[in-house]
């Protein structure tokens, strides 16, 4: 039996990359009704009278060693790990919808985040599956309940049951890196690194035990760029942890005793080549069907014209700061940034007052858009991974500007603990939801004692302010709660984008608006219709435009880019402070920054 102190610990390393375990998601009464109805169609699909394939018996093959498990499946069809479309399953039923409400009573998900596909997996004493990542055509998060028993599933990054293939009852496997209990009524939420990098599996039970896995199946057409950036990012992992096996089985074979381990820097540089690849692609499809749009509305499409236009050399220019040298390739924008129109940056009444642009294209955009923002931001960028990592255990962290919170893990996971701030609402809630210690907070005018963190990030923060003086601020409310000895990280957007930055923006000048298109996910809705429902919604943004093509409620952000050399002269105002380095990294200036007196 786990003690409560362990258990704590488990539970929040499993936060920690994206799996959140709620107990008691549903009621007993709830449990009891879902596990009867389960028991009951696992009766008739076991004498056919089910639609299709919706009931599944194990395989011959694997029950010889027990591995799988009988299946029941409801509005999407899978078969080891791959789903087919075109076989017919059912719909998902009443009792299973009933479940997904409570699940949104509960808080474990949100009515946009509503699944539609369930697959119900019934494991006898001893059954037991694979490690494994989940399917990347389903939506993240996705959400595990467990009924009869409680079990154990495992974590980890490539792991490896022992010789024959088949786990030993209650021993961890090699690669094996948590282990935790999944209680009867229990929700497993799954996102993030948990779903994307990390396998989970199930060892085998000690009992009978059910679970009921809800997901959502994106769409094929709408959300095609996303379904294939997580497959460019779950496939490399795949892949390393496939070859890794391959090797052990080798060295297995050869009565060898050599092992090769993945290590934490070859995970690292793995994610970082997937995501790397899979914003590349998404970058080149869009680009592709744009261009394609443009010629049909011309009437030239395949016109020599266009495609020799296409293929143009781009202009190389060279940018060179103290820590090192960039090549920046000027190419044809994604997406092109306007500047801002004459007269719109105003200015407040004091320097600590938030300016209008601000609260309007800035705070209040984030409060409306912050569940789709955090959907797609799930992890610290790799820069700011290796600061933290570079900095000691033990440390009191501040992340100011912290958004949902995607930074704090890695602090964390460096044995340090992080206090976040944002002035938007909405992503605050989001980082509380998550156990964060947090609080709305500007920027500019901090809550904090001086010399009160070891040191501090501000990630994506300064190019959101209008005006040099109230730049100038926010550096010196960051510096000013460090500790003397204490450094910062400042990151904010570069005017400059170079060949495969991560905005995929092209800005037309310094200060200027950037959309964001805040997707209509209610089937039947309209982007008019969600405008105006949005509009309603108080403190919300004014300025809202619907997007009938992309469906969309489009909202404009209000963003200052950095020139090289800008950002470390805001700290000439600070004569206490020292820039450590100053550099360039994936379309952002960067500078750490030492608090000397």
């Amino acid at each position: 039996m786990t003690d409560p102190e362990t258990r704590c610990e488990i539970v929040e390393r499993c936060r920690s990359i994206g799996a959140s375990l709620t107990l008691d998601a549903i009621s007993r009464a709830q449990h009891d009704a879902a596990l009867e109805w389960t028991r009951e169609e696992l009766e008739r699909g076991r004498r056919g009278e089910l639609l299709g394939r919706t009931h599944a018996p194990v395989p011959p093959k694997w029950a010889a060693r027990s591995q799988s498990r009988e299946m029941l499946q409801y509005g999407t069809y899978t078969h080891s790990n791959r789903v087919d479309a075109d076989v017919e399953v059912a719909s998902m039923p009443k009792a299973l919808i009933d479940v997904v409400d409570a699940l949104i009573a509960r808080g474990v998900i949100t009515e946009d985040e509503r699944m539609d596909s369930c697959t119900i997996n019934v494991y006898e004493r001893g059954m037991w599956i694979p490690p494994h990542i989940d399917n990347p055509s389903f939506a993240r998060p996705f959400v595990t309940v467990s009924l009869a028993s409680a079990q154990a599933m495992t974590l980890g990054r490539g792991m490896i049951w022992p010789e024959g293939g088949t786990p030993v009852d209650g021993e961890a496997c090699e690669g094996e890196e948590i282990r935790v209990v999944l209680p009867a009524r229990s929700a497993m939420r799954m996102e993030g690194d948990a779903a994307d990098e990390y396998e989970h599996a199930i060892p085998p039970v000690s009992a009978d035990r059910i679970s009921l896995t809800f997901r959502r199946r994106m769409d094929a057409t709408t959300e095609r760029d996303a379904i294939e950036a997580q497959t460019e990012l779950t496939e490399r992992f795949r892949a390393m942890y496939r070859e890794r096996r391959g090797d052990r089985r080798e060295v297995l074979s050869s009565d060898s005793k050599g092992e090769k381990e993945v290590s934490e820097e070859e995970v690292r540089r793995a994610r970082i080549v997937a995501e790397r690849a899979a914003i590349k692609k998404a970058r080149e499809e869009r680009k592709k069907e744009k261009q394609l749009r443009k010629e049909q509305k011309r009437g030239d499409v395949g016109s020599s014209a266009s495609m020799a236009s296409s293929h143009q050399p781009r202009a190389v220019e060279e940018t060179t700061d103290t820590e090192r040298t960039m090549e920046l390739v000027k190419k044809a924008p994604k997406r092109a940034c306007g500047v801002v129109p004459e007269n719109f940056i105003d200015a407040a009444s004091k320097v600590t007052v938030m300016p209008q642009v601000e609260r309007e294209h800035v705070q209040k955009v984030y409060d409306i858009v912050a569940q789709q923002w955090h959907g797609t931001r799930y992890r610290a960028w790799t820069g700011v991974e290796a600061f933290i990592r570079k900095q000691p255990s033990g440390s009191f962290v501040a992340d100011i500007g912290c958004g949902n919170g995607k930074n704090i893990p890695e602090v964390v996971k460096g044995g340090s603990v992080a206090l976040g701030s944002d002035f938007s609402k909405g992503l605050i809630d989001i980082c509380r939801d998550s156990g964060y210690e947090v609080m709305v907070a500007d920027a500019v005018l901090l809550p904090y004692r001086s010399n009160t963190f070891d040191y501090a990030l501000n990630i994506a923060v300064l190019h959101h302010i209008s005006s040099p003086e109230r730049r100038i601020e926010l550096v010196k409310e960051t510096m000013r709660v460090v500790k003397v000895g204490g450094v910062a990280l400042f990151y904010a957007w570069a005017l400059e984008q170079e060949k495969g930055g991560v905005s995929g923006h092209q800005f037309e000048g310094q200060d200027v608006l950037v959309p964001f298109h805040n997707k209509v996910k209610v089937k039947g809705v309209s982007p008019d219709e969600e405008r105006e429902r949005q509009s309603r919604v108080e403190g919300a943004p004014t300025h809202g435009e619907a997007d009938p093509e992309k469906r969309s409620v489009v909202y404009q952000r209000y963003c200052h880019v950095y020139t090289k050399g800008e950002l470390p002269r805001l700290f000439d105002a600070l004569p206490w402070c020292k820039v450590e380095a100053s550099y360039y990294d994936h379309g952002n200036w960067c500078c750490e920054v030492r608090k000397i007196v």
